[in-house]
């Protein structure tokens, strides 16, 4: 315990593990679950009381809160219970005031199998801004930047890379894809593809995540094919849609949108392309339930 510092009105429960070098602050609270690598910082009044395993480098700046949705846990309680797990990896900073929150049932001392849904997970060096809210079953990748006062709701899912602007919302079971970018003031009720920027009330599909793919190294000729993707899937002809309806008054509706989304995406799916980028957008696309419309999807 030499080489880790824990400010006097900190309360750290006996059976926590802190690795070396780890430095606790003013008031914060660190339950009897909770591990840590070596050189995390936990800031003042910070709170860290469900079943908690952060890697190396972790900080948690001063008022978040990490903690299990059960409100029958109590913070040295010695009874057996279950705890809500969150598991985060190396280099994770979790700004001031965010708020994580895991989900689990209690259990009692005679039950073999222990439930673990809610669990809150995440790789390594993400950037969870102020303000933020994480619900119980979010999932996010590595290097995933999410701004202020942003709500991920249970079970989201954001892969690597993905940035998601302030004020956001996004809805339980939503995906937001490799390198997606997701707009500020945003509510997103689909899948958002890798690759793609998507905001708006409800979100859409915009454009591609230009920035992003340069700063990721991609090559031009990779690039025109994601761009040939995204023509085709999330961007009309409008004149040529207009002419359709007028023959036939049955395309302007819904189901026939869709049935020419599929017709499309079978086409795009059958062709040859020279990078990885177009087969695991098309691999996302295909593998989800709902994904966001274009921008002029019902103009």
């Amino acid at each position: 315990m030499a080489d880790i510092e824990i400010h006097p009105t900190a309360s750290v429960a006996d059976k926590a593990e802190l690795g070396a070098g780890c430095w606790i602050g003013p008031e914060a609270r660190i339950g009897p679950e909770v591990k840590l690598g070596h050189d995390c910082f936990v800031g003042a009044r910070a709170e860290l009381t469900a079943d908690i395993r952060l890697g190396s480098g972790c900080r948690v700046e001063s008022g978040a809160i990490l903690t299990d949705s059960c409100r029958y846990h109590r913070f040295f309680d010695e009874r057996p219970y279950s705890s809500g797990k969150i598991r985060m990896g190396e280099d994770n900073i979790i700004r001031e005031y965010v708020q994580i929150t895991a989900d689990s049932a209690p259990v009692k001392a005679d039950e073999q199998v222990i439930k673990q849904e809610g669990k809150v997970s995440a790789g390594d060096e993400n950037f969870i801004m102020a303000y933020a809210v994480l619900k119980p079953g979010v999932s996010l990748g590595s290097q995933v930047k999410i701004a202020n006062a942003t709500t991920v709701r249970p079970g989201a899912r954001i892969d690597t890379s993905a940035f998601v602007a302030g004020m956001s919302v996004i809805d339980s079971g939503v995906k937001a894809g490799r390198l997606a970018m997701l707009g500020g003031h945003s509510h997103f009720q689909s899948d958002v593809p890798p690759f793609l920027l998507a905001d708006g009330i409800p979100a859409r599909v915009h454009s591609l995540n230009a920035v992003g793919l340069r700063r990721d190294g991609i090559k031009k000729n990779e690039f025109s094919e994601l761009k040939t993707i995204f023509k085709a899937l999330f961007r009309k002809n409008r004149g040529e849609n207009e002419k359709s309806r007028k023959s036939d008054p049955r395309r302007s509706g819904a189901a026939a949108r869709r049935r020419k989304f599929r017709r499309q995406l079978k086409e795009l799916k059958s062709r040859s392309w020279t990078g990885d980028r177009p087969g695991e957008l098309l691999d996302f696309i295909c593998e989800s339930q709902e994904i966001c419309p274009g921008q002029s999807e019902e103009e």
